[in-house]
């Protein structure tokens, strides 16, 4: 109770006593108090106000508002806004500017707006800037005006486009060159940029040049860093990188620039297969056509085709780093020369015939040859014709006859060859066989001391009388006892000798003189005289030199020509009898030898009808084509041949020279070696010229020389010109007339219409001084001895000189007035044609008008054509004709039927430069010689050699001394691919390696050249020995090894236990023999080691010893050593310890991990621990280390 009473009395007191004395507001009071702000003004505030008051409160400077303080109780109460800032307003727009507030956020009092200039526009104004003040936006708005670019200055070579002078920013101005020689260096166009300056320097104009090219994954070659116009860049690419184009690049002006045609670029090697593809061909995988280096394809071929050999349907290809499959992934066709082989006569195959797979065609073979299966009908294969050869030799095995030894003994023997035999004693005769198509031919037999008929010929033998005695001709085989004058036999008298034996003489006239006769064929040869006498002949002989006459029996002709024959008798043989052959007299014999010309024909008779070809050699043409057998004489075209026809047969071919040249024409078909007699060439008129009606255009080689006829190209616009010209001159004929009669009468009007000139002919003022006006003269029709008021003259340009409306002057009080006042300038012409594939240049005068002249030139790769190559602004036209450029064309590849050409264009167009042709070859067995692939150049010439396909042939290398080989010709140092040859080696040597080799498509054969070896001799083996393998005739081949043991227990071999033939059919070492087992000498030493206990020189067989390492060392193997028969066995090697001190560490920045020395030595396969000195270990070896062999790598510390 007492706690409430008290806090009631004190809330009484203090409200009595407020109420009774209210407290005053002051100044202070209302600076600290939340209603006051910077805005206010209150330098007119008094110190203090009683309660009630109100008081306005004034802004500063700037700043607008209504705001009332009320002093209630104390206390400052506010009524009204605040002071707000005054507003300005906007502040105004600058043209190409813009402007932001960079102070306050509106444009009120105190706030800045700061104006910006548009891009490429400057300020001008001092100050870019306006702030709002209380009586507003302070200043003017800033001015921005457009940046002006200096001037640019030029070459006097260099073309400007646009202003150079007055430019402002965004102004463009372009370059370019005045002459075609020259290419800018610089920007071809500049701009004035917001800055006022230009983007770049003003270029220059100079002669044309490429700077050295940075290629990516490319080396250019050489020092050069600038090329001159057309000069070739030579650069290779690295490696699986290839050029992106074939074509050279040449600086070449490209536009208004100079640049490198084609671009200088490589490329990321890839091989590429052609999709889809070919006939015949298909790949795995089958959905790619570009591979990278080393990736791989398989080609599978069809029926008909093939791969890298005829023989191969599919191949793995593999990309190579050259961008080439290591084998060519197309699968070729099979097929067969078309080519007659030289042993063939004829064949069923035309020229140019493709000869596929399974084809056949019939054939004969020369005379001397047969078909080995004796069909004559030739197959293609996969191995080519078959049979192989189509044509052999024909031959005959050696026959041998009873009683009978042969003379020319050989193997075997060609066709016609006679095989001629010896009888044995007791038996006479001279058998021959002769070797013939089926076989040897001929039976003759040598038959028991009988005279044998060999020469039984009606025949006519020709004395030295002349007189002709008809006599059957016999020889005897055997020998009669010879008779010689004045000579006595020696030795081998009797009266009967056979062939071969001799007998011989001595004079009788005491001479001395002895000589020997010989039986041959029943004659004696060798025969001297003793008396000086020409010696005699015995029984049954001819005199030598005799002469015997021949011919046939009725009904048969001799072969050749002429109805008789000859023989001579020379020694013991007959010559001319060989020869002699009889046919039937309806058949033909001897063909006659033609001029000129190559007779493919056999030696044998010719039936009715039968024909055989005429061949004239090159420069030479036959009148027909075959001869013909009829009635037994050879017939041309139906009349017998004689020999007085013989040189007209084949008739030498007089072909003409080039065709003449005609004036705006080509001749159609192009370019040709020569012209044979016949030929006919046709001329085609260019464009633009025309040829005569009626006119063929064609010329005709007649022996040798071109037809004279008259061919003329005419351009087609001549005539109409002549037409134009001649209408355009009647009309200002019939024009002209009626305006010199209307000129008097019409003119004064005439000046009053058009002039306004008051004209009034007054006969008081005269003109005297003529005006003047240059390149002009005064008009013939208005010239006057005295011209008086009124007068009109006129004035005419000189030549090339044009004016527009003519030009008139009137004479006038005040002198000469000009009506029409004009200059005379040079007549224009209209701009001149282009040439297509040239251009012209002005070199003569500034611009196109009357006495200009141009020059025509023509691009790179173009020949003028036209003998004027200028023209010249005349008074309405320009001079002669545009000059032609024709492209300069390479000469076409010759034509060569084994040889496959790519890029050849149709219908015979000209091959023009920068054009290129491949060239391969197809055939098998052939290879390219020279280039594949050939550029036509600029001067029309090819950049390299036509290339040729060559026979594929493998060299023949040098052989073994006892090497016998078979179907090889011995001058023959190649062959070629396809061909066989076979080996045998000569007694006693044995062939070692294949027996038959061939010559493969790639040029290497198909195995290397065998050798011939001796065989080694197994002899002086002793029976204790035992060998393997065994062996047989007690010889083995070069190479072949042989193995010995011992054939009784406790034996031991005493020497090698293998050994083997070597080349020189000597055995490798000598052989061993088995007996008791042998000791040993001392024990071999052992490096880091030595011998456990005493040493010894010698030792017994079984005996061993023990080894013992060096300390620190560790054995590897052993330790003992067995003496075994003589040789001591086992192995065993001293290891050595690894040591690691102070100076090693120290280079590797580190030390022992665990102990503390300076030098430490670690057996082998210990291992030690290290760590690291300063830094941390660097490198991949572990901080522990394992000794081997004395090795141990260190780890290293950085």
């Amino acid at each position: 109770m007492l706690v409430f009473l008290s806090y009631s009395f004190i809330y009484r007191f203090f409200f009595i006593w407020f109420s009774f004395h209210p407290t005053d507001c002051t100044r202070q009071n209302f600076l600290e108090s939340k209603l006051y702000d910077a805005n206010f003004d209150t330098t007119t505030l008094e110190e203090s106000y009683p309660g009630g008051r109100q008081i306005r409160v004034g802004c500063k400077v700037g700043y607008t508002g209504f705001f009332k303080i009320i002093c209630t109780q104390g206390e400052w109460i506010s009524k009204g806004t605040k002071c707000q800032p005054r507003s300005c307003g906007h502040p105004g727009d600058a043209q190409f500017a813009d402007f932001h507030l960079e102070e306050d956020t509106d444009f009120v009092f105190g706030s800045k707006v700061v104006y910006t200039c548009h891009k490429g526009y400057q300020m001008v104004s001092r100050i870019n800037y306006r702030r709002c003040l209380a009586a507003g936006w302070d200043g003017v708005v800033p001015v921005c005006e457009a940046q002006q670019c200096p001037l640019i200055n030029v070459d006097d070579n260099v073309q400007v486009n646009g202003d150079p002078e007055e430019a402002t920013f965004g102004n463009v101005v372009r370059f370019s060159c005045k002459s075609n020689t020259e290419i800018l260096f610089g920007p071809t166009e500049i701009y004035c940029d917001e800055s006022g300056s230009w983007s770049g320097d003003a270029p220059k104009c100079k002669a044309i040049k490429c700077e050295a090219p940075k290629i990516e994954n490319g080396i250019v070659h050489g020092n050069n860093r600038e090329y001159d116009e057309h000069e070739v860049l030579h650069f290779s690419c690295i490696d699986k990188y290839k050029r992106t184009e074939e074509r050279p690049s040449k600086c070449t002006k490209i536009g208004l620039r100079a640049e490198w045609s084609p671009t200088p670029m490589c490329e990321l090697v890839k091989c590429r297969l052609t999709l889809p593809p070919l006939e015949g061909t298909s790949y795995e995988p089958a959905y790619r056509n570009v591979f990278t280096p080393d990736e791989q394809v398989t080609v599978t071929c069809g029926k008909k085709y093939w791969i890298s050999s005829p023989r191969d349907t599919s191949a793995v290809t593999t990309c190579t780093d050259t961008g080439e499959w290591t084998v060519r992934p197309i699968c070729k066709e099979v097929t067969c020369s078309n080519q007659r082989d030289r042993h063939v006569y004829t064949w069923d195959v035309y020229w140019g015939q493709k000869i596929t797979l399974g084809d056949t065609a019939r054939y004969r073979c020369r005379s001397n040859y047969k078909s080995p299966d004796g069909s004559y009908i030739a197959k293609c294969t996969r191995d080519g014709w078959r049979p192989n050869p189509l044509c052999q030799e024909i031959t005959c095995e050696r026959q041998d006859i009873p009683h009978a030894n042969i003379v020319n003994r050989k193997w075997s023997y060609k066709y016609n060859e006679v095989a001629k035999y010896e009888c044995a004693e007791g038996y006479g005769g001279s058998p021959t066989r002769t070797c013939g198509g089926n076989g040897w031919t001929g039976d003759s037999q040598c038959t028991g001391e009988e005279m044998q008929n060999v020469l039984s010929l009606l025949a006519i033998h020709k004395l030295k009388t002349n007189s002709y005695q008809c006599f059957e001709c016999k020889t005897k085989i055997l020998c009669v006892k010879p008779d010689i004058q004045d000579a006595d036999i020696t030795s081998n008298k009797k009266e009967r000798y056979r062939h071969s034996e001799q007998v011989q003489f001595e004079c009788k006239n005491g001479a001395g003189k002895h000589f020997t006769v010989t039986c041959k064929h029943g004659n004696w040869t060798g025969i001297q005289s003793c008396a000086g006498k020409k010696r005699t002949t015995t029984t049954n002989t001819f005199l030598y030199n005799y002469v015997l006459s021949y011919t046939c029996n009725p009904g048969y002709k001799l072969y050749t020509n002429g109805w008789w024959g000859e023989a001579k008798c020379l020694g013991s043989e007959w010559s001319g009898l060989e020869s002699a052959q009889c046919i039937e007299e309806t058949k033909c014999g001897e063909i006659p030898a033609i001029p000129h010309a190559e007779m493919e024909h056999e030696h044998r008779a010719y039936e009715q009808n039968e024909s055989i070809p005429i061949i004239c050699k090159t420069g030479y043409q036959a009148q027909d084509d075959r001869l013909i057998c009829q009635g037994g004489k050879w017939t041309l075209n139906g009349t017998s041949l004689e020999t007085s026809t013989l040189p007209h047969v084949c008739a030498r071919d007089n072909p003409c020279s080039q065709p003449p040249r005609i004036e705006n024409a080509v001749v159609k078909p192009s370019y040709q070696q020569k012209f044979l007699s016949g030929s006919v060439v046709t001329y085609q008129c260019r464009a633009e010229y025309t040829m005569d009606e009626g006119n063929t255009g064609t010329l005709e080689c007649v022996n040798g020389e071109w037809e004279n006829k008259s061919i003329i190209c005419t351009c087609k616009y001549i005539e109409k010109l002549s037409e134009s010209q001649t209408t355009f001159r009647n009309i200002l004929f019939v024009t002209a007339q009626p305006l010199v009669k209307m000129r008097s009468s019409l003119i004064l009007l005439f000046l009053q219409l058009w002039g306004n000139v008051q004209v009034s002919v007054s006969q008081n003022v005269t003109c005297t001084e003529l005006p003047y006006v240059p390149h002009a003269y005064l008009s013939e029709e208005t010239e006057r001895a005295q011209y008086l008021e009124g007068h009109v003259i006129h004035f005419t340009c000189e030549m090339g000189y044009i004016s527009g409306p003519t030009i008139r002057y009137v004479c006038t009080n005040g002198g000469w007035v000009d009506i029409h006042k004009g200059p005379c300038y040079l007549r224009p012409c209209e701009l001149p044609d282009d040439t297509p594939n040239g251009y012209y240049q002005l070199i003569h005068g500034a611009e196109f008008v009357f006495g200009s002249t141009i020059k025509y030139f023509c691009n790179e790769g173009y020949q003028m054509m036209s003998r004027v190559d200028t023209r010249t602004c005349m008074l309405n036209k320009w001079s002669n004709h545009v000059p032609i450029c024709e492209a300069l064309s390479c000469e076409p590849p010759p034509a060569d039927g084994r040889i496959k050409i790519n890029g050849l264009l149709d219908n015979e167009e000209p091959i023009l430069p920068d054009r290129f042709l491949t060239f391969g070859c197809d055939d098998p067995g052939t290879y390219l010689n020279g280039s594949s692939m050939l550029i036509c150049g600029k001067d029309g010439k090819w950049d390299k050699p036509f290339p040729s396909c060559e026979d594929i042939t493998c060299q023949v290398k040098e052989m073994h001394n006892h090497l016998s080989v078979a179907g090889l010709s011995t001058a023959n140092k190649t062959v070629k691919s396809g061909h066989t040859i076979w080996f045998q080696c000569n007694s006693p040597y044995i062939l070692d390696g294949s027996e038959a080799i061939e010559c493969l498509q790639s040029g290497e054969w198909s195995a290397p050249f065998p050798t011939c070896t001796k065989k080694c001799e197994v002899t002086g083996v002793p029976n204790n020995v035992h060998i393997t393998p065994n062996v047989r005739n007690n010889h083995v081949r070069t190479g072949q090894k042989l193995r010995f043991t011992c054939r009784y227990r406790g034996h031991f071999l005493r020497g090698d236990a293998v050994v083997e033939c070597l080349a020189d059919g000597q055995w490798s070492a000598p052989f061993p023999t088995c007996g008791d087992p042998l000791g040993c000498d001392s024990p071999p030493p052992l490096a880091d080691g030595d011998i456990k206990g005493s040493f010894r020189f010698q030792y017994s067989h079984g005996e061993r010893v023990e080894y013992i390492c060096q300390n620190l060392y560790e054995m590897l193997g052993g330790p003992f050593q067995t003496c075994e028969n003589g040789k001591w066995l086992g192995t065993m090697r001293c290891l050595r310890p690894c040591t690691v001190d102070a100076d090693v560490m120290s280079r590797h920045n580190i030390a022992f991990k665990y102990k503390r020395y300076d030098k430490l030595y670690a057996p082998h396969n210990d291992e030690i621990e290290f760590k690291c000195v300063t830094g941390r270990p660097y490198g991949t070896l572990n901080m522990r280390s394992r000794c081997i062999d004395g090795v141990m790598p260190l780890p290293t510390c950085r």
